[in-house]
């Protein structure tokens, strides 16, 4: 996903004996040491599961590896969660909202996802139009009754970034800060495809958004020709500035989405492009399978 939004990106893999906090750890101060400009995960858990002493030591030390990376310019990246507003997995009730950590630590972008995005498409031409898209709530029997969708909501560890104020209501971090399209199955006509082994296989999950937003960052750091650190403030700023998110997308996740800037289903909305790359004048990729759009 990351080298579809930029093609011409080194990308570095950083393998993980295990899932382990310590692990996890390590990995992302080996990606900061290595000089990682843009940093993307998809991994997580529930937070209220860290909302304790040991949770607490985890969860400073990885916020302490976060801060020493965007000192010197790294910008990180992390998915949401794909169990909509109940992270831990323990059924609907109000009492068992959760987010997803680290993507809850408020250097990290958090980044949710929509799917059933339509848009028009003329063949041989690169002229297309947005129309529409949507979060996803959709309780699915394969995933055991559970909720699969954009997941979201509010931190009751970290307290609300100063990014956030005017944004967010109450007192704590809220997630996620925007969206990208996350996929969907295929009767949406609106999948996410990979190759694998040379053959398409349909993903769908936060876990292709947040790449997806990595690459995005990536075109950033080219065009502005170096790191670029945690980009919150910009992107908070520019959602005061129409033309720059597709807010009011319809749909929720266990929370209704809003009529203002943020709501804790997609945040901010999902990005145009061009605007959080400064390049509204820059020609468009050209017409798919051509040099310019391989």
């Amino acid at each position: 996903m990351s080298a579809g939004s930029a093609p011409g990106a080194e990308i570095g893999i950083f393998n993980t004996p295990d899932l382990s906090s310590g692990n996890l750890l390590e990995a992302y101060d080996v990606a900061v040491e290595a000089g990682s400009e843009v940093v993307s995960s998809s991994i997580g858990g529930c937070e209220k599961a860290y909302n304790n002493q040991v949770g607490d030591y985890v969860l400073e030390a990885l916020h302490t590896v976060f801060e020493e990376g965007s000192a010197v310019g790294t910008t990180f990246v992390g998915a949401s969660g794909d169990n909509a507003a109940w992270e831990c997995g323990t059924g609907t009730a109000t009492a068992n909202l959760s987010v997803q950590t680290p993507t809850d630590d408020p250097i990290m972008i958090g980044v949710g996802g929509t799917t059933q995005l339509v848009t028009t498409y003329t063949k041989g031409s690169d002229n297309s139009a947005y129309i529409s898209e949507t979060s996803d709530d959709t309780p699915f029997t394969q995933h055991g009754g559970s909720y699969w969708g954009s997941c979201g909501g509010y931190s009751v560890i970290f307290s609300k970034p100063s990014f956030q104020s005017g944004f967010v209501g109450g007192s704590y971090r809220g997630v996620p800060d925007l969206a990208m399209h996350m996929g969907g199955p295929s009767s949406t006509d609106s999948t996410d495809l990979i190759i694998v082994g040379g053959n398409e296989e349909e993903v769908s999950g936060t876990s292709a958004a947040a790449p997806e937003f990595a690459g995005l960052l990536a075109l950033k750091v080219q065009i502005h020709k170096g790191p670029i650190g945690d980009p919150h403030p910009y992107l908070y700023a520019l959602a005061k500035h129409t033309g720059s998110y597709r807010t009011g997308i319809h749909g929720g996740n266990g929370y209704p989405t809003t009529s203002g800037l943020w709501d804790p289903v997609l945040g901010l909305g999902t990005p145009y492009g061009r605007v959080i790359d400064e390049v509204s004048t820059a020609a468009l990729a050209g017409v798919p399978g051509t040099a310019s759009n391989p």
